[in-house]
């Protein structure tokens, strides 16, 4: 059996309509998260049907490259 590996990138944005201004400030992480637990599900279901496995990497964008040697370095220990 022969297998083929594919790499999809998907990114969402979600936009929240307000008939009021908030009450508060919202972070914007928060507001990002909003909805990607539907959108994996559906992602699975979709990619489960023609027998690919799912998964969801979370990538990080550091503002310095002492962050980013830490990352490597924690990445390269597992």
């Amino acid at each position: 059996m022969q297998y083929e590996r594919r790499t999809v990138l998907s990114t969402t944005k979600t936009f929240l309509i307000f008939k009021s201004q908030p009450q508060g400030e919202l972070d914007g992480k928060a507001c990002a998260a909003i909805g990607q637990s539907s959108l994996m599900a559906l992602y699975n279901t979709m990619f489960s049907q023609v027998g690919t496995k799912l998964i969801k990497l979370h990538i990080h964008y550091h503002h310095n490259f002492q962050g980013i040697l830490a990352s490597k370095n924690n990445l390269q220990t597992r």
